[in-house]
């Protein structure tokens, strides 16, 4: 009993062990992607998530379904972190976009990074990236540009702030909603809120519209359709731990103590073959038969007939010599029988 119980106390301790080492792994953002709103170093968005979430003013959602199955209207949908020419170089993405907007939502896309100079991308919407020209003292920082990147786009697109001349933050108009794109996420990060925070700029992002969504699923969170992404949509989290506590008392009950427990003397169970052969015996040869019945065998297989008077001697030798055999049987039975000592 005491190692069942020790067993299962160091089970428990090897759960909670681990459950802390993951718990530290998410609170260190290490398995979170850059400008998630779930991550709370200085390239998260956490701190712009919860201040528009505790105003409680608009609803404010996180999203990591793919674009094309949202179907909200008329919201503020947000893709911070996107690689510009990468992830939005599809047809099929940016049609995806234009039709969130054609609902009449304000789709906004943080760009994560500039092109380099090497590097050949093709426009998206009729907009060009082009890195943002440094000046003496910038290359003398080591510090990266809050706007590393410029605009360079169509007179169909609306400038909607401008760094050093050039446009970072532009805006166009599809049907009753608009897609808005920002050379930089910076400004949306945990590191803006504290050091830098655009008010005027947010307002204007946010302002409007009846909600926020914060897309996850182009940063790799997306959902997999999973037992797991089902439980925690219907809040079944205390169940599947009331199962799981269940499963460890079920196999703690089973458990074999390991060394065993000699306290108590150990189940037998059956015969062996000298107790089963007594009982074939005693069941279909009477005790007064017995030594005729061996006899009778030993002539059978062609043994030296005796005389009577050897009869005589051989059957009373054979019936001391079966009660010998009896009594031996008879004490090994009631020694096997008892207690270890």
């Amino acid at each position: 009993m005491r190692s069942r119980a020790a067993l299962f106390v160091l089970t428990i301790v090897l759960a909670g062990g681990i459950i802390q080492i993951l718990r530290l792994r998410v609170q260190s953002n290490d398995l979170l992607p850059e400008y998630s709103t779930r991550r709370t170093d200085p390239n998260g968005l956490s701190v712009l998530f919860d201040s528009l979430e505790g105003t409680g003013a608009i609803p404010v959602t996180r999203s990591n379904r793919p674009p094309s199955l949202i179907q909200n209207a008329d919201a503020t949908l947000v893709f911070a972190g996107v690689d510009l020419f990468n992830q939005l170089g599809g047809d099929s993405t940016i049609s995806e976009l234009e039709a969130l907007a054609g609902k009449g939502n304000r789709v906004v896309v943080a760009v994560s990074r500039a092109p380099s100079r090497f590097e050949k991308v093709r426009p998206v919407w009729d907009v060009h990236l082009i890195a943002m020209p440094r000046t003496d003292s910038e290359d003398d920082d080591d510090e990266p540009l809050r706007w590393p990147a410029y605009f360079q786009a169509g007179p169909e697109w609306q400038v909607n702030r401008s760094e050093k001349d050039h446009p970072v933050v532009i805006e166009r108009k599809f049907a009753t909603g608009s897609v808005v794109l920002f050379a930089s996420t910076w400004p949306l990060t945990n590191e803006a809120m504290v050091q830098d925070r655009r008010t005027e700029l947010l307002a204007a992002l946010f302002n409007g519209k009846p909600g926020v969504i914060f897309d996850e699923s182009h940063l790799g969170l997306e959902e997999s359709g999973t037992v797991m992404a089902l439980s925690r949509r219907f809040h079944l989290q205390g169940f599947l731990a009331g199962l799981l506590l269940l499963s460890c008392l079920f196999v703690w009950s089973n458990l074999a103590g390991f060394p065993p427990d000699r306290s108590f003397p150990a189940a037998r169970t059956g015969r062996d073959s000298l107790s089963g052969l007594s009982i074939l015996l005693a069941r279909n040869v009477p005790e007064k038969n017995l030594i005729d019945a061996c006899l009778s065998e030993r002539r059978k297989s062609g043994g030296t007939m005796l005389r009577p008077d050897q009869l005589d001697q051989v059957r009373g030798a054979a019936i001391e010599k079966f009660q010998a055999i009896r009594h031996e049987l008879h004490d090994t039975r009631q020694r096997r029988h008892q207690p270890y000592e």
